[in-house]
Formats: structure tokens, sequence, C-alpha cells
């Protein structure tokens, strides 16, 4: 039970907390005058990724999606913030299908029954940008979510929750924002991504490979965007669905192109492969229109967001 002293801040509790983003808005949180409970599946751990932000406002407990029944203590809970999710090894695997489901889809309605029943009046779901159908043009969140053309398992659990959280919020059992966003870039963003692999790459002297005569385009954000816009909501108590992004698409070639100048190397460490004649891969930009007008939102230029990234990396 909590002192009346703490009760006086808003009490947020956020899945994933130790993630990439989890990690980083639990800090915007903590620095905010927030109350913070993180929920984790290793406490242990969790804590000594979140040790430099370990003060009194800062409380854990082990919470895991896959539990049924799923216990979760949310009292005072003024917020909850899902960031978690399970995100495959491959994600092209279908064998990975019943996983993404069972956490991402069926896990989210389990909490949403505990937020429902413990009264918490606010919620904050962060889903996939990436759910979009293929389109020339930038996204709006109108558009239909029909992730068929790459990481269909995982994108479609996550489509599953913005229903559940949406039918939930219709039904006036709490108010809640959904967030969809791009392609997520940042200090501690874990290997594999697009991103990570080419600073990977480029840290042990390889040259830069880019496939497909770098047509794969993706709309690329940075962490600390996706943190301020969740902070925006938690300000505003906004309800809807908004896109989080940079608002354009950035070719692999452009991206390569980039770090290697960010780092000072000649292009001529730069591989490409494959054709550049053809229709563009990946995924469309995002139109942040209705978040730039309804949460203040503006996002961080690609060049700068890589170049903090490098120096945060290297400290």
């Amino acid at each position: 039970m909590q002192d009346s002293q703490e009760l006086k801040q808003p009490l947020v509790a956020v899945t994933g907390a130790s993630g990439l983003v989890g990690r980083r808005l639990v800090q915007s949180l903590v620095m905010s005058g927030f109350q913070v409970l993180a929920l984790v599946r290793d406490v242990e751990r969790a804590q000594g990724i979140l040790n430099a932000y370990s003060v009194p406002s800062l409380k854990f407990a082990r919470f895991d999606l896959d539990d049924d029944p799923l216990r979760v203590d949310l009292e005072h809970v003024w917020a909850v913030v899902h960031a978690g999710a399970y995100i495959p090894r491959s994600l092209e695997d279908p064998s990975e299908a019943l996983e993404c489901w069972t956490t991402n889809s069926l896990g989210t309605l389990r909490l949403l029954e505990q937020v429902r029943d413990a009264g918490v009046p606010y919620f904050v779901y962060l889903s996939a940008g990436n759910a979009y159908g293929a389109s020339e043009a930038r996204a709006r969140e109108t558009d239909p979510l029909y992730p068929s053309a790459r990481a269909p398992y995982y994108l479609t659990s996550k489509v599953a929750g913005e229903v559940f959280v949406d039918y939930m919020r219709r039904r006036a059992f709490f108010g809640a924002a959904i967030l969809r966003p791009a392609a997520i870039y940042g200090p501690g963003m874990p290997p594999g991504g697009l991103v990570s692999s080419m600073l990977g790459q480029l840290r042990s002297g390889q040259s830069l490979n880019v496939h497909d005569g770098g047509r794969y385009h993706v709309d690329l954000v940075h962490v600390d965007d996706v943190v301020k816009a969740i902070m925006a909501c938690l300000d505003r108590k906004a309800e809807g669905t908004y896109n989080v992004g940079s608002g354009q698409a950035t070719s692999t070639l452009e991206l390569a192109k980039q770090l290697l100048e960010i780092a000072g190397l000649d292009l001529i460490t730069l591989e490409v492969t494959g054709s550049m004649e053809g229709p563009n891969l990946g995924f469309p930009a995002l139109d942040i229109t209705l978040a730039r007008e309804q949460l203040g939102y503006s996002p961080t230029n690609l060049r700068d967001g890589l170049q903090s990234m490098l120096r945060e990396s290297a400290s």
C-alpha cells in the first residue's frame, strides 16, 4: 500500500519497461515527476537496466503477458502505457504466429480486462505503423491496415490488440490512445534491425551491404520521438489513433550513405547489389499531420537522430 505522499503524484504503469521504448519512457516519466510502476518479466534484470533511474518514485512488479489468468495489481494506477510485446526472432517464420497472437493479442486483451476491472482511467497502446497496406502515398490513420507484404504474424497480432483497445474505449471503460510508431531506432535498440545491422557492419570494419539496389524504404522514427508522443498523450489525455513517424520513407541506400557520411568514411565502403529498377520495397511513410496538430508532435531529423545515437552508443 502506498503512502499519501506518493499518491500526490500520478502513478503510471509501463509494460515492457526494460525495452527500447520502455526504458526511455521510464526515464522521462521519472524526470517529469510521475510515480512509475515498471511491469516486467524479469524484475532483477530490469532493475539492472534501469539502475540509473532507481529513485523512490520507481517501483517494479513481475508481469508476463503469457500468464493466464493474468494477475497485476493496478491499485491507484492513473494510466497504463502498454509498450511490451513479443517480437519474433524471424518476422517471416509462420511458426512464430502462435506466440505473437498469444502474447500480443490475447495478452493485451487480458491486460485490458485488468485495467477495466481496476478502474484505471487511461490507457496508451503502442501498435505498429508498418501495418498499413502497401502504398506510394503517406499512410493516414484512416487508411486500411493490411500487413500482408512483410512480418504478417507480428503485425496482425498488433492490429488485433488495437481492435481490443478501441472496443474497450468505445464502451467507455476508460480513455485510450493508440500510437502507431514507424520503424523505431535509437540507443539500446536490439541487434538485427536495419539501423543496428548497418552500425554493426561499420563498427566491425565491414563494407555496408545494400540489397535490391537500395529500393527498400521505411519510415524511421527516433525512440525519443515515440516517448515524446506518449508523454503528450498522457499530458492531454488524448484519445484516438495517431501515427508517430518522421513523415518520410528513407531508402536503405540513403540510410547507408548518411551513416557513412556521419562516420566520415569514403563511399567506397558501400556495396550495392541487385537492381535499382522497379517499385519501392518496404513500408509507406506515415502521415503525421494528426499527431502534429493534436499532440504537438515534431519528429527528429534523421541525420540528427543518427548522430545522437552514435554519440550515445560510443559514450
